[in-house]
């Protein structure tokens, strides 16, 4: 007699298999079975999984937009009213870590520049500059080849 996987109770009618395990049908549906990220739903047949590893019904693909930064869906109760100071919607995951001021930008900067020392590399007393700009500005600088800039690096060389 088989046991369900999820109770290891016996089964005695309906079950499922799934990935070489038995389950009690209702077992599975309550428990086992993938669920939507967005909707809860069961997703039982075809379904889209991002980057992050989250699961999602394929329609959730048309209705919710998209993070301008990390392409993660963005549901109704997620979203902010309108567009961020930036121009684009960002998910919760990039308002909570975005850095939105030199302030906030110099901790991280600093690291890099220790890093490059640590690499090798000697600035000889050349100012490096910590600039945000507004995209606008980004695309003008890229003399606009690139329409959805989040970072340029303009350099010079020094002999």
């Amino acid at each position: 007699m088989a046991h369900c996987q999820y109770c290891g109770q016996p089964i005695w009618d309906r079950y499922t298999i799934f990935e070489g395990k038995t389950y009690h049908d209702a077992c599975f549906h309550e428990h086992v079975v993938p669920r939507c990220a967005y909707c809860q739903k069961p997703l039982l047949g075809y379904h889209l999984i991002d980057t992050w590893g989250n699961k999602y019904c394929e329609e959730h693909d048309r209705q919710y937009p998209h993070c301008a930064f990390c392409n993660r869906l963005i549901p109704p109760q997620q979203q902010t009213h309108g567009w961020d100071d930036y121009g684009s919607t960002r998910c919760p995951v990039c308002r909570a870590t975005a850095i939105e001021t030199v302030e906030q930008a110099q901790p991280p900067f600093q690291q890099c520049k220790q890093w490059l020392a640590q690499q090798g590399f000697r600035f000889n007393q050349l100012p490096l500059r910590l600039e945000l700009r507004e995209r606008a500005v980004l695309i003008r600088l890229l003399h606009g080849a690139v329409n959805h800039p989040l970072g340029v690096t303009l350099s010079s060389q020094q002999i």
